[in-house]
């Protein structure tokens, strides 16, 4: 019977590469059934192929890879052989297998913007074994293909590099890198590619717009950029989140005017980045301005319509909830402005100052705008100069007396007195001369009596006057002088029997009146002149003309002149009597026992 010793077989499908890292080789094989570990032996092409020397025994039969880098050298052959073992057997050895170590591209390579202008920082990872390396570069700026060497770095543990070399912003370029030593160049790893960012725009500036709610910012054009894009962050959100507020589309365009829910007494904070659509570029440095409110525009003083006052007025400033306006007294003094109102009313834009005013002085003014958190700078400084003003309503009628104008204004603030003049067509004067002159300034009605002639037709002026001034004249009012109707006119019975006395104050300048009477008893409404008195000095009238004892007469009267006739006066009337007998006398009669009566007859009387 024939009997054999079982072995253990040596690993197979044994493969030796260059490793993946420089100066190192990669070992793997299939596991062996029963083996506990492995091991490796290496040799070089410069040694015998029989000189084996172990350099890695594996405790793990499950093991089935292993990386040499137990110094070897780049490009250099070297020679590999594993065996397997257990607690009582060991394998033969494997089939030899060779592989050469290679410097291996440097990994982990980056391209980035460097933070200097124009520049692209580069970075990548050590090569073991490597002397230096080679940074090669090129771009679709001057058209190139193919990488160009742009440095070489000749210690091997330098890791980064910056490129400044005629880099212009907005362009891409492509990088690649190769490690040495001083046999061997490692193969180029991929290449990778970055853009010059843009430069922030310079220059970056924002002002407050000094007539509107609006900041104006402004900054210097960035070459290559096709837009720009601003953003602006504020106090409401603590300066923490920018966002954007606009996107100028023209590349040549370097200003923008931010109207976009600004509020008075509000700080924003802004910053604009340029860009052409390939890169990520930096922002300027950021700018901040606080927008005050404006002063109201506009700002207008002059002469006001009543006297010792002036009138301001302004546009009302945005967002202002009032204003305050200040004065000063002189034409030097800019200095001592005292408030002298304040306006809680945004929308309000006049104010008339009436507050001690004195006539011919000049006066400056300057006003400010407020809201609730700010107040505006006050606006610039307006002059005017208060004046007399010549009576307002001034007025002319007919006097109440014959040959009268009553003359009626209103009175003028800080006036002392008035003078009044008077033209007329009589005497076809053109000049006003003064008839009156008033020193109390209280005084507003005037009664010209001074030679008027009933009919004419009378012009009037008045000027106000104080002791330093005299107001511009008012405007001329015109008035015509009328003959008046008799006054205090009266009726009553008369002395004689079925007779009537009138009387009536004579009426200045009449020539004479009529006197009309109707009987009641007829129920006429139609008045008839019973008398016409050619004597204008005449007062009285006693009518005897056919009355009736009993019944009632009413009488009116108008006076006359050569040209005009009076109104009518009020109607009176009065109610005539049967008299007692007059001239009633008795005496003794010339017969015995006898007396003789007599007395004079009654009118209308019957017995």
């Amino acid at each position: 019977m024939n009997s054999a010793t079982p072995q253990l077989t040596p690993p197979t499908n044994f493969k030796a590469n260059a490793g993946q890292q420089s100066a190192s080789v990669a070992l793997s094989w299939r596991y062996v059934t029963d083996a506990t570990g492995y091991a490796v032996q290496r040799s070089s092409d410069i040694e015998s192929i029989n000189d084996f020397s172990t350099i890695l025994i594996f405790s793990n039969g499950k093991t089935t890879t292993f990386v040499d880098k137990s110094g070897l050298v780049n490009g250099k052959t070297y020679n590999y052989r594993i065996a397997a073992f257990n607690s009582r057997l060991t394998s033969t050895f494997s089939s030899i297998v060779s592989a050469i170590p290679q410097l291996t591209a440097p990994v982990n390579f980056k391209a980035i913007a460097g933070e200097q202008r124009a520049s692209i920082a580069l970075s990548w990872l050590s090569v073991t074994n490597a002397t230096g390396y080679e940074i090669q570069r090129s771009s679709a700026i001057n058209n190139m293909k193919n990488l160009s060497t742009i440095a070489t770095i000749w210690n091997a543990q330098t890791t980064t590099f910056l490129d400044k070399s005629g880099l212009a912003n907005g362009e891409t370029y492509e990088y690649s890198i190769v490690a040495f030593d001083s046999r061997l160049r490692s193969a180029l790893p991929s290449v990778v590619s970055v853009t010059v960012p843009l430069t922030p725009p310079t220059h970056f500036t924002a002002i407050k717009h000094p007539k509107s709610t609006t900041i104006v910012l402004s900054w210097s054009s960035v070459s290559r950029a096709t837009n720009y894009e601003i953003q602006r962050s504020s106090l409401n959100n603590d300066m923490k989140n920018f966002r954007t507020i606009a996107t100028v589309l023209n590349s040549q365009m370097t200003t923008y005017d931010d109207k976009l829910d600004l509020i008075n007494g509000e700080t924003y904070n802004y910053r604009v980045v340029a860009i052409n659509g390939l890169s990520i570029n930096p922002f300027s440095s950021v700018v901040a301005v606080t927008i005050p409110l404006a002063p109201p525009a506009d700002f207008k003083a002059a002469t006001g319509k009543e006297s010792a006052s002036i009138a301001l007025t302004w546009s009302p400033a945005p967002n202002a909830t009032g204003y305050e306006v200040q004065r000063t007294t002189g034409i030097n003094n800019m200095r001592r402005f005292n408030t002298i109102a304040t306006i809680s009313n945004g929308q309000t834009t006049t104010f008339v100052d009436k507050l001690g005013l004195i006539n011919r002085d000049t006066y400056n003014y300057r006003i400010a705008a407020f809201d609730t958190p700010s107040t505006s700078a006050f606006s610039s400084v307006v002059t005017a100069i208060p004046q007399l003003t010549a009576p307002a309503s001034f007025k002319a009628i007919t006097g109440l007396e014959c040959a009268s104008t009553a003359l009626s204004w209103t009175s003028v603030t800080n006036a002392t007195g008035y003078e009044i003049q008077r033209r007329s067509t009589i005497n076809n004067t053109r000049n006003f001369s003064a008839i009156a002159t008033i020193s109390n300034s209280q005084t507003t009605t005037f009664v010209d009596i001074a030679g008027l002639v009933n009919g004419e037709t009378y012009e009037y002026r008045i000027v106000a006057f104080d002791s330093r001034l005299k107001s511009a004249f008012s405007s001329v009012v015109t008035a015509i002088s009328q003959l008046t109707a008799p006054a205090s006119f009266k009726a009553i019975a008369g002395e004689e029997s079925a007779s009537i006395v009138l009387s009536w104050l004579p009426v200045t300048n009449a020539t004479g009146y009529e006197i009309q009477r109707i009987r009641s008893i007829n129920n006429t409404t139609n008045f008839k002149t019973i008398a016409s008195i050619s004597n204008g000095e005449r007062a009285t009238f006693v009518d005897k003309s056919s009355l009736v004892n009993g019944e009632t007469y009413e009488y009116r009267i108008l006076a006359v002149d050569r040209r005009l006739q009076s109104t009518f006066s009020s109607i009176v009337s009065a109610i005539p009597q049967l008299t007692a007998p007059a001239s009633f006398t008795a005496i003794t009669g010339e017969e015995s026992a006898s007396i003789v009566l007599s007395w004079s007859p009654v009118t209308n009387a019957t017995g």
